[in-house]
C-alpha cells in the first residue's frame, strides 16, 4: 500500500496548494480502497483524519484521532 499512501499524500498536498476539491476526492478514493483491504492500516487512517478535517467532520476526527493516539502514543 506504500505507493497508494504516497499518491494520496501527493493529492492532499495538491489540494492544499490549489484548493481543487478533485484532489481530495482522488485521495479519498485511494484511502477508502486501502481501508477496505486493511481497516486497521495506520497511515491510511491518518490520511482519513486529514480528509475528515477538510470536510469539517470534526466528531469523526476526534474519534479516529483518539483511536490512533491509543495505538501509537508517540
Amino acid at each position: 500500500h506504500a505507493s497508494q499512501i504516497q499518491l494520496a499524500r501527493t493529492y492532499l498536498q495538491q489540494r492544499r496548494e490549489t484548493s481543487d476539491p478533485g484532489y481530495a476526492q482522488k485521495a479519498q478514493q485511494l484511502v477508502s480502497r486501502i481501508l477496505q483491504a486493511d481497516p486497521a492500516h495506520y497511515e491510511a487512517q491518518q490520511l482519513q483524519v486529514e480528509l475528515q478535517l477538510l470536510n469539517h467532520e470534526f466528531q469523526k476526527v476526534i474519534a479516529l484521532s483518539k483511536e490512533l493516539i491509543t495505538r501509537n502514543p508517540k
